[in-house]
């Protein structure tokens, strides 16, 4: 009951569209979180903690990762004959942790997303995969930070030697880190700030990481997701001016303002911020791995969502296809997804698959 009031709520003032459109936003793509299944068992052996399934189960998308994801979104077609899509947040770099290690963990350095598929057996021909996926309309990748990590802290970590960190690193993984050198910071944020003079060096790696972007895909992203989703709003200008016409936020931000002062803003799809870019706000929630109901709740926010007249924008994140630690993970999030898509166009015949930069296209 609290959840679908929470859902009423959030869709009361939207953007109204006169057709059902089903966006899939996910997040986290292209960042290496555990290594491998052999690495998280060292790290369990040291004492790293698992705090959550980021921890136990996210890993960098394997190729077997994306051909089952396709698979399963091909399995439907919608009233207009298109599959089901994934907008996928997506991060072009990663930590460069053999130059980490030559530097003997002292400073940060980061490579672009192909270079660390390069490294790994799995991911050999994963870029013809994600080429494919873009050509066929099952997957688009959109900009969700340069890296998935908050590079003041890491640095942080690094000088204070904090052993967590180390182990990590030395695992080839960034995850179970505890050290907290700034108090409103989390280590995976990319973009929170501890003092709006942070503001300068996030500017940076908006410019860099959008370039790099470009670079990888061979397209300008022009949606923007923070890790975190509290980025300061003195980055819009600068994301507007690197291309980015969409922004998501989400419905109930609260944005830290520096030295542990906050904002709090009432978002919806549609609203438009200070730079004239387009607030996306996401209304349904699918996470398969953490949810056992996540099917009935996510059909349940879709249904208050249609009957308000507003898209259904599903959030989920890339931990719930991830094989490259337990395939059975990757399995019951896939059985789960192909569960939904099967029921939702049962439920409603006339829906249509869309990204979400379309979406953005037709607010």
């Amino acid at each position: 009951m609290l959840i679908k009031l929470k859902s009423s709520i959030k869709n009361r003032v939207s953007h109204t569209t006169g057709k059902k459109y089903v966006v899939f936003a996910v997040d986290d793509y292209g960042n290496v979180r555990v290594h491998s299944r052999k690495a998280r068992q060292r790290m369990d052996k040291m004492g790293l903690p698992i705090l959550n399934r980021f921890d136990a189960y996210d890993a960098l998308e394997t190729e077997d990762d994306l051909t089952s994801l396709f698979e399963t979104l091909m399995t439907v077609t919608d009233c207009q004959g298109n599959h089901a899509h994934f907008t996928a947040y997506t991060v072009p770099a990663n930590i460069d942790f053999e130059g980490l290690g030559q530097n003997g963990f002292s400073k940060y350095t980061f490579e672009s997303i192909t270079t660390t598929y390069s490294k790994i057996d799995s991911c050999k021909s994963i870029f013809r995969l994600w080429k494919e996926g873009i050509a066929m309309n099952l997957i688009k990748p959109q900009f969700h930070g340069r890296e998935h990590l908050n590079v003041k802290t890491f640095e942080a970590n690094l000088l204070g030697k904090d052993p967590f960190t180390i182990e990590a690193l030395k695992n080839r993984s960034y995850t179970s880190i505890v050290s907290k050198p700034y108090k409103h910071i989390s280590y995976t944020a990319t973009y929170d700030i501890e003092d709006t003079s942070d503001l300068d060096q996030h500017e940076i790696s908006i410019i860099s990481g959008l370039d790099l972007f470009e670079s990888v895909f061979g397209f300008r992203a022009s949606l923007f997701n923070s890790p975190g989703g509290r980025e300061h709003s003195g980055l819009h200008a600068t994301l507007a001016n690197c291309g980015i016409e969409g922004v998501e936020s989400p419905w109930i931000k609260k944005e830290h303002r520096g030295r542990g002062k906050y904002r709090y803003s009432f978002n919806y799809t549609g609203k438009k911020n200070k730079s004239g870019q387009k607030l996306i706000v996401r209304n349904c929630l699918f996470e398969p791995t953490a949810d056992k109901n996540a099917v009935r709740r996510c059909l349940d926010e879709m249904d208050i969502a249609f009957e308000l007249g507003r898209p259904a924008i599903i959030s989920s994140h890339r931990v719930n296809f991830s094989g490259r630690i337990s395939e059975e993970n990757r399995k019951v999030g896939l059985e789960n997804l192909r569960v939904l898509l099967e029921e939702m166009l049962r439920r409603w015949p006339t829906l249509e698959f869309i990204s979400e930069d379309e979406l953005l296209d037709r607010i």
